[in-house]
């Protein structure tokens, strides 16, 4: 599935306002193989994803989108990072178990990682279009 059409469906599902501008980024076809993630796993309440980086520059933009993604929401996740894993857990504490909010994030984090892995040439571009604080 294209990336325009899963930001596409992120927003309608998202059942309220969002501005993220002009996301996502048409992916270029890289020459890179595609680096193996793991999927989104419940357990106990907690969905948790761990995503890989090739790039240091990559990982460190992913995870300043998530930190602008959770101001705009007022909703975060549990972030761990480990050279170049990020690995995310999400809950709602006061709730015990995966809200739609959690699971907006999860595709939220998921679109961005995505056009982070597959568009490595449009960088200085995706800062400024990822902007959630207009």
């Amino acid at each position: 599935m294209e990336l325009k059409n899963l930001h596409r469906e992120f927003i309608e599902k998202a059942q309220r306002p969002m501005t993220f501008g002009n996301l996502p980024i048409s992916p270029k076809k890289q020459q890179l193989p595609i680096i193996a993630v793991d999927r989104w796993v419940a357990d106990g309440g907690v969905m948790t994803k761990t995503y890989k980086f090739r790039r240091i520059e990559d990982k460190e933009l992913f995870i300043n989108q998530l930190f602008q993604y959770e101001r705009e929401v007022q909703h975060n996740a549990t972030i761990t990072i480990d050279h170049d894993v990020v690995s995310l857990q999400l809950t709602t504490k006061d709730i015990g178990h995966p809200t739609e909010l959690d699971k907006e994030y999860a595709s939220f984090a998921d679109i961005v990682y995505k056009d982070i892995v597959y568009c490595p040439d449009e960088q200085h571009t995706r800062e400024q279009e990822f902007d959630l604080t207009d």
